[in-house]
């Protein structure tokens, strides 16, 4: 093959995979493994359970690990993944869980997360979510109201898009 022809080939080449997502941009970069990343959200959440009035305990309600990431072209699996945690906060009727919002709000606001959603006044289910100062996990509480006054009552986490092994396949 001649040497233009070699060139225009390799450009050819390198066109497609930049084109294509393949190569070195920003989403073939080294990430956290998954493993750190659910260690990340299960000290986040502990630490924001340890705001909140004595006399509860949370239980684990089911991870909800290794999910596909989408975001490719039409909604395609970039190969990363990410997880979310689920914890029940079991409390006695007479435990404050009308005040968990407020009271995890103003925590996390002096720690520096920043907003991600605010729905306090939702009679169905009132939730916020916050991420922490380095972008990457968020988490929330949710609380759901029941009959004759009961709130259940959560803390939830989730990682951002990782490598499951912390580098790109390659």
């Amino acid at each position: 093959m001649s040497h233009p022809r070699r060139l225009a080939v390799l450009g050819l080449i390198a066109l497609i995979l930049t084109t294509t997502g393949c190569g070195t941009g920003p989403d073939m970069q080294p990430t956290i493994t998954i493993a750190q990343a659910i260690d990340q959200v299960n000290t986040l959440v502990q630490e924001a359970f340890a705001q909140l009035p004595p006399g509860a305990q949370l239980q684990a309600t089911g991870p909800t690990d290794n999910v596909p990431c989408k975001g490719g072209a039409g909604g395609t699996e970039t190969g990363q993944v990410f997880t979310e945690r689920k914890y029940e906060i079991m409390h006695p009727d007479t435990w404050p869980a009308d005040q968990l919002i407020d009271i995890l709000d103003r925590y996390w606001q002096t720690r520096g997360y920043t907003l991600v959603r605010d729905n306090r006044d939702d009679p169905v289910l009132a939730v916020l979510y916050r991420r922490d100062p380095h972008n990457t996990i968020s988490v929330g509480v949710k609380l759901y109201p029941r009959g004759g006054g009961r709130i259940d009552a959560y803390l939830v986490g989730s990682t951002p898009c990782v490598w499951e092994n912390g580098t790109p396949p390659g």
